[in-house]
């Protein structure tokens, strides 16, 4: 059968959170050439998720062209997931300091601190980080675990020992990862081996202009270095203008085999698209599956750069590049990229909760308006989302009506059901344990019903 097929993301919410969870559901699908309509469902005014729409199905529109519907098969590929039963990809552990990367820990959250930081910033800088490690003074689970750093010489070198030094002395504190300037500079210079002391992890890689036979030569001294100083090794690959898939990827499988010649187990992986060109799904899917069939397990790092690209975050592209990823079951960390550490940790934490992978805040269920919503639906949700938001773990279903809103508040943990103008249900699961609420009352209800079960949290 060949009939058009529709997308939507049912009881998205609002916000960023909405934004995310249907970039990521639908996206995941429009990566594999399935929908053709598309509708996103916020609770917001319905003007709002127009826009959201045409950006979802953008990329894929322009795709539509002779090339696209080109009939010569795909080259034959065996899939590193199963596309209809998510498991997450079995890999390795790597110790990053005080972090364990791989499929038995939760998928890790990193921030891009940009270039290494002046001696004179260091103190002020460790102790920023300290706060930004303990995740808000304890108050939450959405905390920093590994900081990355570019660095050029041995003065950035000596800032980041310095760093990482001050850290350890009053922890929490992140893992310290660092990353040349440019592959092969730290090897030339003779500075792998002090960088990756200064480091719990490094990222450098051989010239990608060398010869195969000199690109492999480099990439067993990085290796024997990384070995000698303990310090664990991310193969990083961007892959260059014009650079084939299969090139790229070559040259991560080429670190891999160094770290594997010189018995070096402390490695994770990360590819990045030439000229950042969106959505990385094909490119890594193929590298999973080119380092599954070598028998290499390395945990894999995601990395977000729309925001680069854009000049300022952009929730729906951060949700097609990791959604469709992450619900492939692929990556072990994700890193989101030009923002401040605090926007990108938040939004980090946002698209791993969105796929719900890991859960640090509140996960709100919440309709679109519609003309069987019994009560203002934005204000209401709004207003709920004020009382009950800190409740990490916890699912509450804000829905306007008893018609659609027992179905797609299934898993919901508590739920905020109109039933007839001015009265609102309430429900502990799949089952309502307050009827006929009213509506000036519901919300300091609520609350008393999810303290009553010992679901509270202050």
């Amino acid at each position: 059968m060949d009939y058009p097929f529709h997308l939507g993301v049912t009881e998205a919410g609002d916000g960023v959170d909405g934004r995310l969870k249907s970039a990521a559901g639908m996206g995941a699908l429009l990566e594999d050439g399935i929908g053709d309509t598309v509708r996103v469902s916020l609770t917001e005014d319905p003007v709002n998720e127009v826009p959201v729409g045409f950006e979802l199905v953008r990329r894929y529109n322009q795709r539509i062209d002779a090339a696209y519907r080109d009939d010569t098969p795909a080259p034959a590929l065996d899939l590193p997931f199963d596309p209809f039963d998510r498991q997450r990809r079995v890999t390795g552990a790597v110790v990053c300091g005080p972090i364990e990367l791989g499929d038995s820990q939760p998928l890790a959250v990193e921030a891009d601190l940009g270039t290494a930081p002046h001696p004179d910033v260091v103190e002020p800088l460790a102790r920023r980080l300290v706060e930004l490690a303990s995740g808000d003074g304890g108050r939450t689970t959405r905390r920093l675990e590994i900081a990355s750093w570019e660095i050029r010489d041995t003065e950035d070198i000596a800032a980041m020992s310095t760093l990482r030094s001050a850290l350890e002395a009053t922890p929490p504190s992140p893992a310290v990862a660092l990353r040349e300037a440019a592959p092969g500079a730290l090897l030339e210079a003779n500075l792998i081996g002090a960088a990756a002391r200064a480091a719990h992890r490094l990222a450098a890689a051989p010239t990608p202009a060398a010869e195969a036979n000199t690109r492999r030569e480099q990439a067993v001294a990085i290796a024997q270095e990384l070995k000698a100083a303990g310090s664990a090794w991310l193969a990083e690959v961007t892959q260059l203008p014009e650079e084939a898939a299969d090139a790229a990827i070559g040259r991560v499988v080429e670190m891999l085999e160094a770290a594997r010649t010189v018995g070096l187990e402390n490695v994770a992986v990360s590819l990045v698209p030439a000229d950042d060109q969106g959505p990385a799904t094909h490119l890594i899917r193929r590298l999973v599956a080119t380092l599954d069939r070598a028998g290499h397990s390395a945990p894999l790092l995601l990395r977000d750069r729309s925001a680069v690209a854009a000049g300022k975050a952009d929730v729906t592209e951060t949700g097609l590049r990791l959604g469709s990823l992450l619900v492939d079951g692929l990556g072990d960390a994700v890193r989101v990229e030009g923002l401040d550490p605090e926007a990108a940790i938040s939004l980090a934490y946002d698209a791993l909760q969105a796929v719900r992978l890991r859960s640090t805040k509140t996960d709100f269920i919440s309709c679109p308006s519609c003309g069987r919503t019994l009560f203002d639906l934005e204000s209401t949700t709004a207003r709920i989302k004020e009382r009950t938001a800190h409740l990490s773990g916890l699912k509450v279903a804000v829905m306007g009506c008893l018609v659609n809103g027992l179905g797609e508040m299934a898993d919901a943990d508590f739920g905020y059901v109109g039933w007839k103008p001015g009265l609102v249900n309430l429900f502990v699961g799949r089952d309502c344990v307050e009827p006929a609420v009213p509506e000036a009352e519901a919300a300091d209800r609520l609350v008393e019903l999810i303290k009553r079960e010992g679901r509270w949290q202050e």
